[in-house]
């Protein structure tokens, strides 16, 4: 994982040209032609055999724009630089999205029954949810946090106003697709016109599951995501070719630890580590060798790298390693008091809650005086309420924290989650 400063990150609104390229790279252009032109095959086949290819293909289209969207989240911003065997994609993700449209459907159609005016209401903020729940989807891939008004909300308070900004480029996204899809009126063959229709809708989706994705990566220090690529690899291309140039060293220390030779192993990770100081992983597969070759001298080795990467915000990262650990010694814990909240952060922002509250479990008694009890109290009431879905609980752990440390920098923030909850509980 890759340290990552939303500030050098060139925001979604200066990158739009990009996006409009984006489906005319190699294998997003052969995806979209390859939809297009199977719609000319429509006339030769029969009506069930065309429904059933219909539908199937967008199915698979709409995974692939899915997963458009995870790895450009990622950091991976051009197709070239996908990894699709390190994807986050899930294969629900079109039937999600289903769901979601369905639902809406639904909500707008009771609204506009009951009053036109509550009707367009409710249809705007279904319309200006959406992008968060896409957002959602391809976080965490439950369908339930991407409808529910609290995670919602919380996408949209995060990124801000710039959110309005997304939703505002996605309608004018939409509105041109029509717009470019009129342009074909004078078209003659209506199976030509069907192929190209098509065309022109696959490639506004891939535009539009683009800009989402990139926003997902802009804002995911505050999404709590974790990125794979720096921005200057994602940038310039690197992020390939540097992988590819490591993966015969990586080949040869995998070599060495099935014959045993565990001193040679420790020797070619470390010369890795030598060579590209800022590779995450070369530095977290060093580490795990050390705990398996020399178990003593491992600690004192980890304790600075694990510092380091929950300092810069690589939680995966420390994560990784800490779930290595465990399984080697089943109750190890930091040595370092000022790592457990953090490491409780990133097992959250790693959607692992009970580990996160594992860590957290006591901590205000086993460190009273510790200047990260608030911290631990603040991240309890966000798992305790967004997991578990025990506001009664997530209140308890705020009122502690306003009450016992009032100046804390945190007590703004929990006044406003308190407000919330506030407002979400049922009469």
């Amino acid at each position: 994982m890759s340290r990552i400063l939303s500030a050098r990150i060139t925001p979604f609104w200066q990158r739009m040209p990009r996006f409009f390229l984006f489906p005319l790279q190699g294998w997003s252009l052969l995806v979209i032609g390859a939809f297009a032109l199977a719609m000319l095959l429509i006339p030769l086949l029969p009506n069930l055999i065309v429904l059933l290819g219909v539908l199937t293909g967008l199915v698979v289209f709409i995974r692939y724009a899915f997963e458009v969207l995870e790895q450009t989240a990622m950091g991976r911003l051009t197709v070239d630089q996908f990894d699709i065997t390190n994807g986050h994609g899930e294969k629900d993700r079109p039937y999600q999205l289903a769901g979601i449209l369905l639902l809406d459907g639904l909500l707008s159609g009771l609204a506009y029954n009951f009053n036109p005016f509550v009707g367009f209401i409710v249809t705007t903020l279904l319309q200006v949810a959406l992008p968060a729940s896409m957002l959602i989807l391809a976080i965490n891939g439950r369908f339930s946090r991407a409808i529910h008004p609290r995670d919602l909300w919380f996408v949209a308070n995060r990124i801000g106003m710039p959110y309005l900004g997304l939703w505002g480029l996605l309608t004018l996204l939409s509105s041109s697709c029509m717009a470019a899809a009129n342009l074909l009126s004078g078209i003659r063959s209506p199976w030509l016109l069907l192929a190209l229709a098509t065309f022109i809708l696959l490639y506004f989706t891939l535009v539009m599951f683009n800009l989402i994705g990139y926003v997902a990566y802009q804002y995911h220090r505050e999404l709590g995501m974790e990125v794979e690529v720096s921005f200057d690899d994602a940038q310039d291309g690197s992020a390939r070719q540097a992988a590819d140039a490591a993966e015969q060293k990586r080949a040869a220390i995998g070599q060495l630890v099935a014959l045993g030779d565990w001193p040679a192993a420790l020797d070619k990770a470390a010369a890795l580590v030598a060579e590209q100081p800022a590779h995450t992983g070369h530095r977290l597969r060093w580490l795990k060798l050390l705990w398996l070759a020399q178990p003593k001298e491992a600690p004192h080795d980890m304790r600075p790298v694990m510092r380091q990467w929950l300092e810069q915000g690589q939680g995966a990262a420390a994560m990784d390693l800490f779930r290595f650990v465990r399984q080697l010694h089943a109750d190890w814990q930091p040595d370092e008091v000022g790592q457990v909240v953090p490491l409780a952060q990133a097992a959250w922002n790693q959607k692992e809650p009970e580990l996160a509250m594992g860590l957290l479990a006591h901590f205000d008694k086993r460190h009273p005086a510790h200047p990260d009890v608030p911290a631990s109290f603040w991240l309890a009431a966000q798992i305790a309420s967004e997991h578990y879905r025990k506001d009664d609980l997530a209140r308890a752990f705020l009122t502690t924290l306003l009450q016992r440390f009032p100046s804390s920098p945190l007590c703004e923030d929990a006044r406003r989650y308190q407000a919330v909850l506030d407002k979400l509980k049922p009469a």
